[in-house]
């Protein structure tokens, strides 16, 4: 009898588990496309990041957008230490976001969403 029920919770604990991978996997993607097809032009007002995913909003729009920016030429330096506070450009479809600091040109690309698990 135990045993069924521990059955029963590891199953349970698995469905779970897969449901919430998949949720989170969907948003990603949602939040990737919403990003890749944005033209960003403004101060940064708000950022956090995790592993290497920002999320940041800008002074003149509402929305909160996310990505994995990688230092284009900038030798390594790290997107929330360039960012914050300071103007990002970005077209849409484009793959490099322009920041720009105290008059000085950082560039950062991101994968595209579908190459980010792939090396």
């Amino acid at each position: 009898m135990r045993n069924n029920s521990i059955k029963q919770w590891l199953s349970l604990l698995v469905i779970a588990t897969m449901s919430i991978a998949c949720f989170g996997y969907e948003k990603a993607v949602r939040e990737f496309k919403e990003f890749n097809s944005a033209s960003l032009d403004g101060k940064v007002i708000f950022m956090e990041g995790t592993n290497g995913y920002f999320q940041f909003q800008l002074d003149n729009d509402p929305k909160k957008y996310g990505c994995r920016p990688v230092s284009a030429d900038n030798f390594g330096i790290s997107f929330r230490n360039v960012a914050m506070g300071n103007n990002i450009k970005k077209i849409p479809y484009a793959d490099t976001l322009i920041v720009i600091k105290k008059g000085r040109t950082y560039k950062y690309v991101f994968k595209k969403f579908e190459e980010q698990g792939k090396k």
